[in-house]
């Protein structure tokens, strides 16, 4: 069936209730390049609806939409349209992509990280050769176009292959597309990671399509078992075992992915069985060597399903992650770390090999940050109530302990603290007083930097709003604050041009007759100075982290959803001597969604056995993360710092 719309014919070629979508092509006499979702040539009734689009020659494209977003009834003779198309090399593609959509579709409740590239032939022109590249990065699907030019020595070759038949055309359907390398100083030699190699061409780069078509087609009803979740999430992380299925690895990262399942009923455990079925070696394992539950059984592999309910049911926390697509929850028990679990290992050495358990991150939990905070009960949080938490912020002093189960705070005096804690000179801590009174003290190597506004969450990740008018007297209180925070990270000379700075500025605001205060006129009082620039910038950091407003630079608000994140990050450690040292992951705010290398390094001052750090791990579990950078706090202490900004 065809639908005219402004001289385009829209033909629609698949639909699919199983993938939620389906592919219509939109085909035109005139050459049609890539367009955005929002186009001229693309009615407004369908571009509000539009999920992807792909382009794949001059004339031709395909549009991707949601199956509720589009009204079916204005479709029929579906079969008719399928039988032309089912063979089509084109459609064949756009399936596989539709397939790597689907994966992605909810790609904050299951992450699925995938290494590798995918390249689809579009043309060749007179002097160059082009290709559409797909590549998965932290489980976002990228497109890109990628052309390389043909010289007069031949750089790279590329075949396409039916069955063992090389080719440099492609045919209708082709299982594989190799590439050649050529000489490795060319800036157009074809590089790719993750690759396979296949019988005698095994200097060969191979990318085989209907394999990766094939094997997602497969695993889809498995993985994506999100697909009927109504009620609450349950997260599982595992890691790749030794020995995993070949044919899993087109669907695994190097440190695996999230497997999200409903609770622990009937149907949820056949599910996790079938999919661990498929992930180990079906000849070295069958369905009665998993078990799935609470209960450890040292002859099988065990996979626990981890949830706690109780903490939502029991405080004031909402558990909005039930009607949101965008976030996913992952928590962990009391008991999951318990000696019975961590020194739980398989006897069988044959199942070693595979994995001697299901690996969980019980120290990573996503949790949903509100724009309204408030003090939460605590009751059935991942806290030791026998213990006192201490934290020093500003020269000031804040304790946290339980008292009938009910969490107190207060502020205290220096002279209320123990010599053991007062003995850190300006540092910030984080401190816990177990039972036994020994103290666990934590100091950031970074400047500490407040706890910004929520007014930054309503802007950001993609943001940024336009800068109107600050109130003055703010403004002033906040560089005064600046000044006193920063002091002590010059000296000598740089400190003397930092507080010349810092007092002409503050000079120079008080002497503006107005009340609020714009962008230029920060400017003009705080002049450039181009030896010494990292002052001002600093300063404007600090304005953009509690206000959301930036000084140095307008940037323009993109078209996309607004994201709030906070969660637990990895945190790993290491024992050095006497100290251990606990690296927090820190993601960098420009490209948080591919950069999570740049690390924090907290050290712990006070040395303990590695039975202790289990117990102490638990209080350093990341449950808040800083809009701007996304800098961790400990779990527990976020309540302290709530508190303290409540105190001010």
């Amino acid at each position: 069936m065809f639908i005219n719309t402004n001289k385009i014919k829209f033909n629609i070629i698949d639909f699919d209730l199983k993938y939620d979508v389906f592919i219509i092509t939109v085909r035109n006499d005139s050459e049609i390049k890539y367009l955005p979702k929002r186009s001229k040539i693309i009615p407004r009734e369908l571009s509000d609806k539009l999920l992807s689009v792909y382009n794949y020659s001059g004339k031709c494209m395909y549009l991707l939409f949601h199956k509720n977003k589009i009204n079916l009834q204005q479709f029929h003779d579906l079969s008719k349209e399928l039988e032309i198309c089912k063979n089509n090399k084109i459609y064949q593609d756009v399936k596989l992509n539709l397939l790597l959509n689907s994966l992605t579709k909810y790609k904050n409740d299951a992450i699925f990280n995938i290494s590798g590239h995918f390249l689809q032939w579009v043309k060749d022109t007179k002097d160059k050769r082009v290709y559409l590249e797909y590549r998965f990065y932290q489980g976002i699907l990228q497109q890109s176009v990628i052309t390389y030019t043909k010289v007069n020595e031949v750089q790279y070759q590329v075949y396409y292959a039916n069955g063992k038949d090389l080719c440099e055309d492609p045919s209708d359907t082709y299982d594989a597309l190799y590439i050649k390398k050529g000489d490795k100083n060319h800036r157009n030699t074809v590089g790719f990671i993750n690759v396979e190699n296949i019988g005698k061409y095994q200097n060969t780069k191979v990318y085989l399509f209907s394999q990766v078509i094939k094997l997602i087609e497969t695993y889809l009803d498995d993985i994506l078992v999100i697909d009927n979740l109504k009620e609450e999430y349950n997260v599982i992380r595992w890691e790749k075992p030794k020995g995993i299925h070949k044919n899993m690895l087109a669907l695994l990262s190097q440190i695996g992915f999230h497997i999200v399942n409903l609770c622990e009923d009937e149907q949820c455990i056949a599910q996790l069985k079938k999919l661990m079925m498929h992930a180990f070696d079906k000849n070295n394992i069958n369905q009665n060597d998993i078990s799935v539950g609470q209960e450890l059984d040292e002859n099988k592999i065990n996979i626990r399903i981890i949830h706690n309910s109780d903490y939502y049911k029991n405080s004031e926390l909402k558990d909005d992650h039930i009607t949101s697509m965008n976030f996913a929850i992952q928590h962990i028990t009391l008991e999951e770390l318990t000696p019975e679990y961590n020194n739980f290992t398989i006897k069988n050495k044959k199942r070693s090999n595979i994995g001697q358990k299901i690996i969980f991150e019980g120290l990573i939990k996503y949790e949903i940050i509100h724009k309204t905070f408030h003090l939460a009960k605590i009751e059935n949080a991942f806290i030791q109530e026998e213990w006192k938490y201490y934290m020093k912020e500003n020269n000031q002093f804040y304790l946290l302990e339980f008292k009938d189960h009910i969490p107190e705070y207060q502020h205290l005096d220096a002279h209320d603290i123990s010599d053991e804690l007062s003995r850190s000179y300006r540092k910030d801590f984080y401190a816990i007083e177990t039972s036994d009174h020994t103290f666990l003290k934590i100091e950031e190597n970074l400047k500490y930097h407040p706890l910004p506004d929520f007014k930054i969450i309503e802007n950001r990740l993609y943001e940024c709003s336009q800068f109107d008018f600050i109130d003055k007297s703010v403004l002033i209180r906040m560089i005064e604050s600046f000044d006193k925070n920063n002091r002590d990270c010059y000296e000598g000379v740089l400190l003397n041009i930092f507080t010349k700075k810092i007092k002409n500025l503050l000079d120079n605001l008080k002497c503006l007759p107005e009340k609020e205060i714009d962008r230029e006129q920060i400017k003009k009082a705080f002049p450039s100075d181009r030896k010494k620039p990292y002052i001002k910038r600093k300063l404007y950091q600090c304005i953009y982290e509690q206000t959301g407003k930036r000084v140095d630079a307008e940037l323009e608000k993109p078209d996309v959803v607004v994201t709030y994140m906070g969660g637990h990050i990895y945190i790993n450690y290491k024992q050095e001597y006497e100290n251990m040292y606990y690296t927090v992951g820190k993601i960098s705010e420009r490209n948080f969604r591919n950069n999570m290398s740049k690390t924090n390094q907290i050290k712990k001052l006070v040395n303990c056995s590695p039975s202790d750090f289990e117990v102490y791990s638990r209080m350093l579990c990341v449950d808040f993360v800083r809009v701007n950078q996304l800098t961790a706090i400990p779990f527990v202490f976020k309540y302290l710092r709530e508190y303290s900004s409540m105190q001010q």
